[in-house]
């Protein structure tokens, strides 16, 4: 599962530029340009926070404050199962 997941995220990418050029189509081209930059840029962001986020766990386990990552991940995951399957993990 490893190995495909770049190759995933690469055609949901590209699904996503197709469906953004499809929402933008009567858009004016000058503001349509301006658009499609600003729709990368916060997908951008978005990553970036991601990895900050993992970062920040990182080094809260590092730190050995294990029960503040763990409080952090509570507030990521979805349910406090899958908070408890990650703290297993590290």
């Amino acid at each position: 599962m490893l190995i495909s997941f770049p190759e995933i995220m690469l055609n949901v990418g590209i699904l996503l530029g197709y469906v953004s050029t499809f929402c933008l189509w009567g858009v004016p081209v000058t503001i349509n340009r301006r658009l499609m930059l600003g729709l990368g840029g916060l997908l951008a962001l978005a990553l970036v926070g991601g990895v900050l986020i993992i970062r920040a766990l990182h080094w809260l386990v590092v730190q050995r404050r294990t029960n503040e990552a763990f409080s952090v991940l509570i507030k990521i995951c979805s349910s406090d199962e899958e908070a408890e399957l990650d703290k297993d993990l590290q």
